[in-house]
């Protein structure tokens, strides 16, 4: 049997031709496929072609903006992603706006954490500010949960989630950002396009608040209605 000539059977083997790699080497490949989306703008695209059409509006039970992602979060935004994009391909005008649970208990056990480690306790703070770090804590995860949601694929992930427009909006610096030289701290707000004010009024849109904003701004604040950012959210802003 040792010399009975060996049968190559390769021949025989029709496989298809085809430039597909062999392996997928996804760690490379998915970050690329994400990237051409992005910068194609497909999720704009889709949009701009469906427009018109019957709409299909699915509404997204939002997650909280306390920590990172986990499977169960994947599980529930893959499946609402696969519904979306069905009934975008059956013709529907259908949008994906993501949002975020950003009030409640979840958040405000986080930040009493943070001010614990600075050995404060809750029933010292001013109301303004702990709603002001709550709000700075719930934007931080906000910004790296929509970055984690671009790793799984789904349409949440390729929405550019813009803040609401501020152009022409009056701002009120106060806290650590107000030691800063007033000019420099209007160039920042004009850099925005909105309007520098230097006390809150009742056509005053933003408070920005840092941890020694004294409580009479806070309280004004609070009484025209303005809304109070902490000082990195105003920061974050400037980087948009």
């Amino acid at each position: 049997m040792s010399d009975q000539p060996k049968f190559d059977y390769k021949p025989t083997v029709f496989l298809p031709t085809t430039e597909m790699p062999m392996r997928g080497n996804l760690p490379q490949a998915e970050p690329e496929q994400l990237a051409r989306w992005q910068e194609g703008g497909l999720y704009a695209q889709l949009r701009a072609r469906r427009r018109g059409a019957p709409k299909f509006v699915l509404h997204d039970g939002p997650p909280y903006a306390n920590g990172h992602i986990h499977i169960g979060h994947a599980v529930n935004k893959v499946l609402k992603d696969i519904v979306v994009r069905s009934r975008s391909m059956m013709g529907f005008d259908a949008p994906y706006v993501p949002g975020w649970d950003c009030h409640g208990l979840p958040i405000e056990l986080q930040v009493e954490e943070r001010f614990a480690k600075q050995k404060r306790a809750k029933e010292d703070i001013p109301a303004g500010e702990f709603r002001a770090a709550c709000r700075e804590y719930a934007a931080e995860w906000l910004d790296v949960q929509r970055e984690e949601f671009k790793r799984l694929g789904v349409w949440p992930g390729q929405v550019q989630v813009k803040s609401s427009s501020i152009s022409g909006k009056k701002f009120v610096i106060t806290g650590t950002l107000s030691e800063m030289d007033r000019e420099e701290a209007a160039e920042k707000v004009r850099s925005l396009g909105g309007v520098f004010q230097t006390s809150v009024g009742k056509e005053t849109d933003y408070l920005v608040a840092g941890e020694n904003t004294g409580q009479s701004k806070l309280e004004k604040a609070r009484k025209y209605n303005t809304e109070i950012i902490g000082e990195q959210a105003f920061l974050r802003l400037l980087k948009k």
